[in-house]
């Protein structure tokens, strides 16, 4: 009888759960350095009048109380435990309240799995800049572009090697994430909006976003036929009335922070020409320089075999703007 009734108390337990959940809006937002996590984050919980929370600020206030920089902090927290452990216990206690927020975190994916979990990426020059521009953050300063650029990748790398051996898990992998968005170059404003549309999706059916980039990010690899062609003008048409069709992505490589397209140049083209801030894209190699995309051809040799200087300006002058290179 006791063991009945602990059963059902259980399952009131489980029922009142899943309400709750239902109720609750959990947004945990990761992303490289510089990509904005801070600022669309805010936006995102001033937007649904919901909390906010970052361990980014966390860490640089117990930074600035030990009077070291971000990344002596990083590199002090690889032998020091107890860091991770105080941010870590905190954002484990907050996943299970039954509060709605929005947490800015390289980790709250990990630690709040039921969470809508995004990931940020931003060029690595434009998040130098933006991070040389943040006055507020009193523990990183910089020289000149470049050495912020150098200190950014130190930091990322210290991170993502002190989270591997502390959890087993790279927070960089993108398959963790129900939605990655580039942010290097849309508003901060289009960014959240379009962050709190994939989560209304995901809400109500489990959808999986993908990764989404501004359609200005990719870079082409062959000459295409413009607006004059026939099969462009029904894509453009029908991109008009339908949007983006988003079960077929653009399938791109990338190098040095450059998108580079494999298929889907017609898109790509359509997608500028009509202003769409972003289009979904397949990564079919991501900085792996040896990985064949084609049998014996790397992405290296397939970008030096496939672009070149007059390609791009070709392009820019097709759709009146230019690359961030």
């Amino acid at each position: 009888m006791c063991n009945e009734l602990m059963e059902q108390k259980k399952h009131v337990q489980y029922i009142i759960m899943t309400i709750n959940n239902e109720l609750e809006n959990k947004i945990t937002i990761a992303g490289e350095l510089g990509s904005g996590k801070s600022t669309i984050g805010k936006m995102i919980a001033h937007l649904e009048c919901i909390d906010y929370y970052s361990t980014g600020e966390i860490l640089r206030k117990i930074a600035s109380n030990m009077n070291k920089s971000i990344l002596e902090m990083n590199k002090y927290a690889e032998e020091n435990k107890s860091i991770d452990d105080e941010i870590d216990g905190f954002t484990i206690n907050l996943g299970k309240s039954n509060t709605s927020f929005v947490m800015d975190s390289r980790m709250a994916w990990h630690f709040i799995p039921h969470s809508f979990k995004v990931m940020l990426i931003v060029d690595s020059k434009t998040a130098a800049l933006r991070i040389i521009g943040q006055v507020d953050r009193t523990s990183e300063s910089y020289v000149d572009v470049d050495a912020a650029v150098n200190d950014l990748m130190q930091r990322k790398e210290s991170e993502r090697k002190r989270f591997v051996e502390l959890y087993s898990v790279d927070y960089t992998d993108k398959k963790n994430f129900d939605l990655i968005l580039d942010t290097t170059i849309s508003t901060p404003e289009s960014l959240s909006a379009f962050i709190l549309d994939k989560y209304l999706c995901w809400k109500k059916n489990g959808y999986q976003a993908g990764f989404w980039i501004s359609p200005k990010r990719l870079m082409p690899a062959q000459h295409i036929t413009m607006p004059g062609d026939d099969d462009y003008k029904v894509l453009e048409l029908n991109m008009k009335m339908n949007g983006y069709d988003e079960s077929c992505p653009i399938t791109v490589i990338k190098k040095n922070d450059n998108y580079y397209i494999l298929d889907g140049h017609k898109r790509t083209s359509v997608a500028i020409h009509l202003s769409l801030e972003y289009v979904p894209i397949l990564l079919l190699s991501d900085e792996d320089n040896e990985k064949e995309i084609f049998p014996g051809l790397t992405p290296p040799k397939y970008i030096e075999t496939t672009t070149s200087k007059s390609l791009l300006h070709d392009w820019e002058d097709a759709h009146g703007f230019r690359f961030m290179v």
